[in-house]
């Protein structure tokens, strides 16, 4: 377990996770749904004279749902040390995507993380209108309404298709690299 002393602030988090400030206050919005005021995270008072500022305090609690959907090598330490061990499909997926951007760069746009609305994409190319998606262990866990809903969501917002794959499978990576250069062979006039 770590010595940390909780609550503690955005700075000392984002050196925790190894992430910037803003993008912590980013996921913060992101996860609103999940993270719960007072349990999670406490706005706390700066007392600053003639300036009312807050500032977000983070407990564990909080600290540990920020990390779990983190890729950063700092975030998979922490959770180690609080001994939450089953971080392989996060690391899998990290690995994979990472794989499937190196194998694109140069050859089409594309972003990773890319929020619509309050979902986020794993890797979104804006010129092939595609999605690509790492369902890791087919999203077993996942509510199957609450899956669609989303896909359909993004769907409406962007006018993407979806490509999953799932990261215990390497053929299927292999496959979405391959969809992906089928799509941008297709876009390119003759």
């Amino acid at each position: 377990m770590s010595t940390i002393d909780w609550p503690i602030n955005n700075f000392e988090l984002s050196k925790l996770l190894g992430l910037a400030e803003t993008t912590i206050r980013v996921k913060q919005k992101q996860l609103k749904h999940m993270l719960s005021d007072g349990v999670d995270y406490t706005r706390a008072d700066l007392g600053i004279k003639y300036a009312p500022t807050l500032s977000t305090v983070w407990h564990k609690s909080g600290a540990i749902k920020l990390a779990l959907r983190c890729r950063s090598e700092k975030a998979r330490l922490f959770l180690e040390s609080e001994e939450i061990l089953n971080r392989v499909e996060v690391a899998d997926e990290s690995r994979t995507i990472e794989m499937i951007c190196e194998a694109i760069k140069g050859f089409t746009k594309f972003r990773q993380q890319y929020p619509v609305g309050p979902y986020i994409i794993d890797i979104y190319l804006p010129d092939l209108k595609m999605a690509v998606e790492c369902d890791e262990r087919g999203h077993a866990g996942y509510s199957k309404l609450k899956e669609y809903i989303r896909e359909q969501f993004i769907v409406e917002q962007i006018g993407c298709h979806f490509k999953r794959y799932d990261p215990a499978y390497p053929s299927q990576v292999g496959q979405i690299i391959n969809a992906i250069f089928k799509a941008i062979r297709d876009e390119v006039p003759a």
